[in-house]
């Protein structure tokens, strides 16, 4: 039935992502190959908790950018390194877990690629460092939040579609 433009199956909004992911899961059944990966809810939280210290992290390199040339400042490389140690060691559990989970290399390719985005920021951070002020532009961090938000709500989006089928 469709009412006002929006599709409805038994009372519900239908979601096209679940439609598709099904149907794919079906057209795999039909073919016997059913290998839909099993929603993790700890890969659910981590990465929850993940996007939290990110734009915890962004905030306070931004918060603390002041143009001045003052050494040992609270956005230089310098004093972030644990933070990133930290995103290193959290993805590298993610990653971890992925690959422990049958059939789930569609989150394995996903957590490569958020990897490489927290590698370029801490690449543009090093290099930031060579700076008079030693501190990346908060510019800069704009666009690196958004492709971190934008990976990391991509992993969360597959993990929620993975729960609709579990």
């Amino acid at each position: 039935m469709v009412t006002k433009g929006r599709a409805y199956r038994c009372g519900k909004r239908s979601q096209p992502w679940r439609t598709i992911l099904l149907a794919v899961a079906g057209a795999c059944a039909a073919a016997g190959c059913v290998t839909i990966p099993v929603y993790d809810s700890k890969t659910d939280d981590m990465l929850t908790n993940l996007q939290k210290d990110t734009d915890t992290f962004i905030a306070h390199l931004s918060n603390t950018y002041d143009g001045s040339t003052v050494d040992g400042k609270a956005c230089a490389y310098t004093a972030n390194v644990k933070a990133y140690q930290q995103f290193k060691l959290d993805i590298g559990l993610l990653k971890t877990r992925a690959a422990a989970l049958y059939d789930n290399t569609a989150t394995q390719i996903a957590l490569n690629e958020l990897q490489s985005t927290y590698d370029a920021l801490e690449t543009a951070h090093k290099q930031a460092n060579t700076r008079e002020d030693h501190c990346i532009l908060p510019e800069l961090l704009i666009a690196d939040q958004r492709a971190m938000d934008s990976a990391i709500g991509g992993l969360l989006k597959l993990e929620l579609a993975k729960k609709g089928t579990s």
